[in-house]
């Protein structure tokens, strides 16, 4: 996660640091929120370097395996609609967990369980402009429940994702997610 180097030291063991907040509540999610898989590696390497910065430990990148990368980035794109596993990102890249996150970061801007989201909230707007059901709309794309989709702000940034320091740029979909439900709402308490 780190290059192989351990885990800093923060001196007193107490910080004030935003990053790690987020990066913390992430992973210390609501009672009765399950973490996906990828969702849960991400958590965990945000924290991983979000305590090496607060720490002042130089990040060392490598330069990375660009075809490892893609061929997840693919796998993450075919597979976006149901519950993908580490192990079966590993197995479809031959890469390991941490270091493809650190070049899914480097190659793509983003991380991958943010990149589900994304492929997720663009299946999810297609949906509701042909005319599905946002409750249905969520769960054909793959949102776990009704909380998975509902935990993304009006940004489209899951909840506590270290989106201050990685902000993903999902606006556009998101608005016209919200948008269109906010349509089928009203219409369907008019009665048409």
């Amino acid at each position: 996660m780190l290059g192989g180097r351990a885990l800093p030291f923060l001196e007193g063991g107490v910080t004030t640091s935003p990053r790690i907040a987020a990066a913390t509540e992430t992973l210390l999610q609501r009672v009765g929120h399950t973490l996906e898989p990828v969702e849960q590696s991400d958590g965990l390497t945000e924290l991983a370097h979000s305590l090496a910065a607060v720490a002042g430990m130089p990040r060392k990148r490598g330069k990375g395996d660009y075809l490892a990368t893609r061929r997840a980035r693919d796998y993450l794109h075919a597979n976006f609609t149901r519950v993908v596993t580490l192990e079966e990102v590993e197995t479809a890249t031959g890469r390991d967990r941490w270091s493809l996150s650190d070049d899914f970061r480097t190659f793509y801007g983003t991380s991958p369980y943010r990149y589900l989201t994304m492929r997720r909230l663009d299946a999810v707007r297609r949906m509701l402009l042909s005319g599905i059901s946002l409750a249905s709309a969520a769960a054909n794309a793959g949102f776990a429940d009704q909380s998975h989709f509902s935990g993304l702000d009006h940004a489209g940034q899951a909840h506590g994702s270290g989106a201050a320091h990685h902000p993903v740029q999902l606006g556009a979909v998101s608005d016209v997610v919200i948008r269109l439900s906010a349509r089928q709402s009203a219409g369907s308490s008019s009665g048409g």
